[in-house]
């Protein structure tokens, strides 16, 4: 367990450092990976968050897929509770 929090405390350093630009490089790479996935284009639904930075940029995948007419849901999030 100790090796998995070390690796999750490291990645979040290293997000957090991450410059504005590098970030939006990223998040529009992962984004385009995403939409060649099979599953995406075949998808009438989707279950997806509301990012926060560093986390990989969601709004523009949500208004993508309403742009093809699919469904989004999201869950309601309880911050302070850290629960969906």
């Amino acid at each position: 367990m100790d090796s998995k929090r070390n690796v999750r405390i490291s990645m979040k350093k290293q997000l957090q450092t991450m410059s504005q630009s590098d970030y939006c490089k990223r998040s529009a790479c992962i984004t385009e990976s995403l939409y060649q996935e099979r599953e995406w284009r075949l998808a009438n639904i989707i279950g997806i968050t509301i990012s926060i930075f560093p986390e990989v940029e969601t709004k523009a995948i949500i208004a993508h897929a309403w742009s093809q007419g699919k469904k989004v849901a999201v869950p309601k999030c309880e911050a302070q509770l850290r629960q969906m």
